[in-house]
């Protein structure tokens, strides 16, 4: 059976079997860091909207800004004034 598929076939299998799973991750982190954004209590009503917004228009990309910049607002306020 496998002297019936040539090498841009199994090429093509190799790249899926790679490629498939990373874009439904890169999917997936995207959706939850949206709703994170959205259910994040400690984000004032301005910055909020503007994570949704990158977010949005930059998908991948401001998914992963929001999780390393914009989720330092999970801190109560009560914690992060003692610091």
């Amino acid at each position: 059976m496998l002297a019936l598929i040539g090498t841009g076939e199994l090429l093509l299998l190799a790249y899926a079997t790679v490629l498939i799973p990373f874009v439904i991750g890169c999917f997936l982190m995207w959706i939850l860091s949206l709703i994170h954004c959205l259910r994040n209590k400690t984000l004032t009503d301005g910055s909020r909207i503007v994570w949704v917004v990158v977010i949005c228009l930059t998908h991948v990309i401001g998914a992963c800004l929001y999780l390393l910049f914009g989720r330092t607002g999970d801190r109560p306020l009560a914690a992060a004034e003692a610091h």
